[in-house]
């Protein structure tokens, strides 16, 4: 059946039933004949995918035991076509960019009252990126000023995946752990870490842990 002729489908992956619930409510006022698909992980959000097409994908960051950034980029891989909205309490100026530039279609807070739900959902529909006003005035503000070049937060110089593996060593894993994770060798893990430790000026994890915490990074 062409999307034409079907209603709109969503799929909602979050591990919380109540942000899924919640969610599934606001859509269906917006949307009132959509189905509405629901996974609490990436596994189950790839059975879905590869049964069926969906209109948005809407994915929170903060799943136990899964790495967003590489779901993520398997599904540009994979379903290039496929529009993502994020969905995360997450610190908006820093991870939105990190997501943007993977190539999602909009970056939501889950603290948005209903009626910014509804206004990020049409604009991702409709082909277009959505900013909410406070990620819009951060980034007219970051490359306007005159120390534009000058990261507001030290984490803003780093890579996708250094981003990555940060988040898996602020999540405890180790050297070998993070290669299995992301199908690297241990020494290419490792130079990754000599130059987020080199970017980041700090000498341990210890180190970087209170850098994270100091500027709103949050293991994802």
């Amino acid at each position: 059946m062409s999307s034409e002729n079907r209603p709109t489908r969503f799929l909602l992956v979050d591990d919380h039933m109540i942000i899924r619930t919640g969610l599934k409510i606001v859509l269906r006022e917006e949307y009132f004949a959509s189905e509405v698909d629901e996974a609490e992980n990436t596994s189950a959000a790839k059975n879905l995918l590869s049964a069926r097409a969906y209109d948005l994908l809407i994915l929170d960051i903060n799943i136990p035991d899964d790495n967003i950034f590489d779901f993520v980029m398997y599904l540009q891989a994979v379903k290039p076509e496929q529009k993502i909205l994020m969905f995360s309490t997450n610190n908006e100026e820093l991870y939105a960019t990190k997501f943007f530039k993977l190539g999602v279609k909009g970056y939501l807070s889950k603290q948005a009252p209903d009626s910014e739900i509804k206004n990020a959902v049409r604009t991702v529909m409709n082909g277009r990126i959505y900013l909410s006003e406070g990620m819009q005035h951060f980034m007219t503000s970051k490359y306007l000023t005159e120390d534009s070049n000058k990261p507001s937060n030290p984490f803003d110089q780093l890579t996708t995946r250094e981003f990555e593996i940060v988040s898996l060593i602020l999540k405890g894993e180790s050297t070998k752990e993070i290669g299995n994770i992301l199908n690297l060798q241990i020494s290419t893990v490792s130079t990754h870490k000599t130059n987020i430790f080199n970017k980041l000026n700090v000498k341990n994890v210890l180190q970087l842990s209170e850098l994270a915490r100091l500027n709103g990074v949050e293991v994802c």
